[in-house]
């Protein structure tokens, strides 16, 4: 029997899941592990460009690792070996079309979602996504696979690691900044958990829907704005992104223009810093821009925006 009377919790929707058959983890990168361990996985082909999350589970899990480089059609440049497990990045929720490519060619893949929430499961592979990354939650992440449940697992307890969350709204996302990159701290030093019960409370709350299409509307407006002077190919607009992805073809001080967007309030990550040597990746590093378009964000805020990136680029 539940608990019954006393001080109220947080008041939050009693809806559904996006993914009520996927094994529910603590992280993304927990995803991976999963994965790793429960497929005896020893060697696997990453991309070099992508977030230094995946090779720091594959080095801790002590499999050999095979760098492959991505060329401008955000293809493996190189003829992979079939026999040796593949991952592949959907690179900021736009590379669909290149990851049902990837997954049609070779026989073992994982999809790396973390990027694209929505798209997970939608190729008859593994593949995991990132709650963290789309939503205001303290962990979380779903795996897609046909892989048994691990009903041996203990729940992650992540309401000690909410704070940032709260404190952005009672204050700013600057003021809440540190506190929120001590709590990412934590959660990415946490062994293979399942998510937590505060989460998946969080999670069944969202209106799914209507932010899918908060999210294309605004990648649709930006991408109006930009594609004339975008570098990177987009095949499908109409996908919900995690950002738009704006490559430019050079900036004269990359750190100036960000520094300048900060000063204007917009905040805009690199992916992925403090790597060389990747091709392509190299490229992207320096000169992407992965503008917001969540559905915190109505046509105002993508206008401002607009106007703001023009001035300087």
């Amino acid at each position: 029997m539940r608990e019954i009377g006393g001080f109220f919790e947080l008041e939050l929707e009693r809806g559904k899941e996006l993914y009520t058959e996927a094994i529910r983890l603590n992280s993304a990168r927990n995803c991976l592990r999963y994965l790793i361990r429960k497929r005896n996985i020893k060697k696997i082909q990453i991309p070099a460009y992508t977030c230094p999350v995946v090779w720091e589970v594959l080095e801790d899990e002590g499999c050999e690792i095979i760098y492959y480089e991505i060329d401008e059609n955000m293809l493996p440049g190189v003829e992979l070996d079939k026999d040796v497990y593949v991952l592949y990045t959907n690179y900021f929720g736009v590379c669909f079309e290149q990851a049902q490519y990837i997954s049609s060619k070779y026989k073992k893949v994982i999809i790396d979602n973390a990027q694209a929430f929505f798209e997970n499961g939608k190729n008859a592979v593994d593949s995991f996504n990132s709650s963290r990354k789309f939503f205001g939650v303290p962990d979380g992440g779903y795996l897609s696979t046909n892989l048994p449940y691990d009903d041996e697992l203990e729940y992650d307890h992540s309401y000690e690691r909410a704070g940032h969350l709260l404190k952005r709204i009672d204050k700013s996302a600057s003021e809440a900044y540190e506190v929120y990159r001590h709590n990412e701290s934590i959660i990415d030093s946490e062994d293979i958990k399942l998510m937590s019960k505060l989460t998946q409370r969080i999670l069944s709350s969202i209106d799914y829907e209507n932010y899918k299409k908060t999210r294309i509307s605004n990648f649709k407006y930006l991408h109006n704005c930009f594609k004339d002077i975008n570098c990177f190919k987009i095949e499908d607009a109409n996908r919900p992104a995690m950002v738009y992805p704006l490559l430019v073809k050079s900036m004269d001080d990359d750190k100036k223009v960000r520094s300048e967007l900060i000063e204007d309030n917009i905040y805009i990550a690199r992916y992925w810093a403090g790597q060389k040597d990747r091709g392509y990746g190299d490229r992207l590093e320096k000169y992407l821009l992965p503008l917001p378009i969540d559905q915190r964000y109505s046509f105002e805020e993508m206008e401002y925006m607009v106007n703001k990136i023009k001035k300087l680029i």
